[in-house]
């Protein structure tokens, strides 16, 4: 709906138990309106609606001409000299990564590692524990193989947590003076190379634009970024682990999370 109308064409009504991915209530600025309900206040919820559509209405019938007609000047003076933005896979992208790595593996810390390459089992205090995200600055095809050996260049140790809710957790990582710091880079960051590359293969002129690709690829990575650096915060963070019941681990994974960095590096 949003591709299609707009954001200001779009009201999200929905159940206040049910989880709304970040970039449509604003962590990728897309930002639409956002209505919630109680599921035992369905029916007078409802009326809330006919309000917003009205405002929503009478703000668009009075602005839609001249917004059209801006948009089409600008890109009549600008098309020659401007490129366009392109956002793909970043946002629901870093968001899976957030709540299936680094939630899953703070969640599932008392669950016992095992180091896999001495085949011990231990387990780490959640407050001794610290994440380093490594994003690569630059993607492109050989991303992956260049992770796999960034991994065994820095010789770090593997480890594993065997249950992490509904499947194995591995993860590299160091162990100095009794304080875990885990390495991991995000292989979900290469989504972005693939999406980009298709759209440029699909949309660009005869020959293949190679700035083009770096450019919105770095856009990419950046947005990335931005998405994890906002999951990461106090207040996002605690609005989004309401699936966490237990409410002193989830007071240690906020904690946890602030000892979350998010680092660039070459590779």
């Amino acid at each position: 709906c949003v591709m299609a109308l707009g954001t200001e064409r779009v009201i999200l009504f929905a159940e206040d138990s049910v989880h709304i991915p970040d970039d449509l209530i604003g962590i990728g600025k897309i930002g639409v309106k956002y209505i919630s309900y109680a599921a035992s206040e369905f029916n007078s919820s409802v009326y809330r609606l006919g309000p917003e559509i009205e405002k929503a209405y009478d703000k668009l019938d009075k602005s839609l001409r001249t917004q059209i007609d801006s948009v089409i000047e600008h890109i009549k003076i600008n098309a020659d000299i401007i490129s366009p933005v392109f956002i793909g896979a970043a946002v629901s992208s870093a968001e899976a990564y957030f709540f299936n790595f680094i939630i899953r593996l703070l969640e599932n810390l008392d669950k016992g590692i095992i180091d896999t390459a001495n085949n011990f089992s231990f387990v780490q205090p959640i407050e001794k524990v610290r994440i380093k995200i490594l994003l690569p600055t630059i993607i492109d095809k050989t991303t992956r193989d260049k992770i796999n050996e960034y991994y065994e260049k820095e010789k770090m140790s593997k480890y594993h947590i065997k249950d992490a809710v509904i499947r194995g957790l591995d993860f590299k990582g160091m162990m100095t003076n009794g304080e875990l710091t885990v390495n991991d880079i995000p292989t979900s960051v290469t989504a972005s190379y693939s999406v980009v590359n298709s759209i440029l293969n699909i949309d660009s002129d005869d020959e293949y634009d190679l700035t083009a690709e770096k450019r919105f690829v770095t856009k990419e990575i950046d947005v990335y970024a931005y998405t994890l650096k906002k999951l990461l915060l106090p207040e996002i963070a605690a609005q989004r682990l309401y699936f966490i019941k237990d409410e002193n681990k989830k007071a240690k994974i906020l904690d946890a999370l602030k000892r979350v960095e998010v680092i660039f590096v070459e590779m």
